[in-house]
C-alpha cells in the first residue's frame, strides 16, 4: 500500500504543483500532455503484467543470471515500441494533441515531449520495481520510492517558480529517472544483476528464443 501511495505521489504531484502555482490554462495543457505522454510507458505496463511469476520463480531457485537475461530481454521488448511512441510524439505531437483534445491543446507540445521522454527512460530501465517486490525487497522499494517522491516534489516546487510548467515537467522527468536509476542500483547491489534493456543483437536473439520455447529460458 505504501509503495502504491509513493507511486501516486511521484506520478501525480506534478499536476498538483501546476494546479497550485499555475492557471487553469496551465492545468489543462499539462493534464493533456500527461495523458498523451502515457503512451510511452504502456509497453512496460504490459511486460510488468507478465514477468512477476517468472521473477519469483527464478529468484527462489537462485537462477539470477537467467533472471537478468529475461529481465533485460523483456525490457528491450518494451523499449522498442516506447521509443517509437516517443519519436512519433516528437514528430506529430502537435497534430495528435489537436486531434485528441482540440487545437487549444497543441500548446502542450513541449510538455508532452519532456514527459514522454521521462516515461521512455523509465521503460529503458526495465521492470526494476517489480523485481524488488517479487524478490522480497519491498522495504527497499518503499524507501527509494518515498525518497524519490519527496525529492521530486521539492524540485517541482523550485522549478515551477523559475520555468513555469515546463520546469515542472523537467523536474518530474528527472525525479522519475532518478528513482529508476536508484532501483537499478539497489538490484545490482542485492542480486548482482542488471535490469535495463539489452538492445544488443544478443538481447533480441534472447527475445526470439523465449518466443520459440514459450517458456522461461
Amino acid at each position: 500500500m505504501m509503495v502504491e501511495l509513493a507511486a501516486i505521489l511521484v506520478n501525480q504531484t506534478d499536476l498538483w504543483v501546476v494546479g497550485a502555482y499555475g492557471s487553469t490554462r496551465d492545468v489543462a495543457l499539462y493534464g493533456a500532455a500527461l495523458r498523451l505522454g502515457f503512451l510511452a510507458v504502456v509497453p512496460l505496463l504490459i511486460v510488468n503484467g507478465v514477468v512477476p511469476p517468472i521473477i519469483a520463480e527464478l529468484h527462489v531457485q537462485g537462477r539470477h543470471p537467467e533472471m537478468e537475461r529475461t529481465l533485460r530481454s523483456t525490457a528491450a521488448l518494451a523499449t522498442v515500441p516506447s521509443l517509437v511512441s516517443l519519436v512519433a510524439l516528437g514528430l506529430f505531437g502537435h497534430e495528435l494533441l489537436g486531434l485528441v483534445f482540440g487545437t487549444f491543446y497543441e500548446g502542450a507540445f513541449v510538455l508532452l515531449v519532456v514527459l514522454a521522454a521521462g516515461q521512455a527512460f523509465g521503460v529503458l530501465m526495465g521492470s526494476c520495481g517489480v523485481t524488488l517486490m517479487m524478490a522480497g525487497e519491498g522495504s527497499a522499494l518503499l524507501r527509494v520510492s518515498l525518497l524519490a517522491a519527496l525529492g521530486t516534489v521539492a524540485l517541482e516546487i523550485v522549478m515551477v517558480g523559475r520555468f513555469g510548467t515546463v520546469g515542472v515537467a523537467i523536474a518530474s522527468s528527472i525525479g522519475l529517472a532518478a528513482q529508476n536509476l536508484a532501483l537499478v542500483l539497489v538490484i545490482r547491489q542485492r542480486f548482482g544483476i542488471w535490469t535495463p534493456a539489452d538492445l544488443s543483437p544478443a538481447g533480441f536473439r534472447q527475445i526470439a528464443q523465449i518466443g520459440r520455447k514459450g517458456q522461461t529460458p
